[in-house]
């Protein structure tokens, strides 16, 4: 059974040890983006829901009330019918983890992609790919669809 914690401004990696720290299995989901940093592009971790942490309190129940009170800790998610946490399903922590690996092989026609070659993002709509290295997305220039066909580390997939 996995409940929603809201943590305080950028403290999720404090409240996540904290929470591990009292016997609870947490879940922190991070996204690999590239970011264009000092003139060059730089892979990097993002947190996918900022200000928020899964906790499992499957065999810690009686436990649920310390983690309010825990360093990095905002409140809990509540249900203002019952009063009792929010119960996140098993089934969507999956759906999240899942989608959270997607490679180019992930990519289906359709999906919107960022390119990061060059020093600012264009988005895009990813076409096909185009042997083991290359990849056919479609990029708005001048008002125009225009064809590119693009290595694959210049690009990565957008979940907006």
């Amino acid at each position: 059974m996995w409940i929603l914690a809201q943590t305080k401004s950028r403290r999720e990696k404090t409240a996540e040890i904290n929470i591990k720290n009292q016997g609870f299995k947490v879940f922190l989901p991070t996204i690999n983006v590239r970011k264009y940093s000092n003139s060059e592009w730089k892979d990097a971790a993002e947190l996918l829901f900022p200000g928020y942490i899964f906790i499992n309190v499957k065999d810690n129940e009686e436990k649920i009330g310390s983690l309010s009170y825990t360093t990095g800790v905002s409140k809990l998610l509540m249900d203002r019918v019952s009063g009792f946490p929010h119960i996140i399903k098993q089934s969507l922590i999956d759906n999240i983890n899942k989608n959270n690996k997607l490679d180019i092989n992930g990519l289906k026609a359709g999906s919107k992609v960022n390119f990061t070659k060059g020093i600012s993002v264009l988005s895009g709509i990813f076409v096909e790919k185009k042997g083991s290295k290359r990849a056919s997305i479609l990029i708005n220039i001048l008002n125009e669809l225009r064809e590119v066909v693009v290595d694959y580390d210049d690009i990565q997939a957008t979940y907006y």
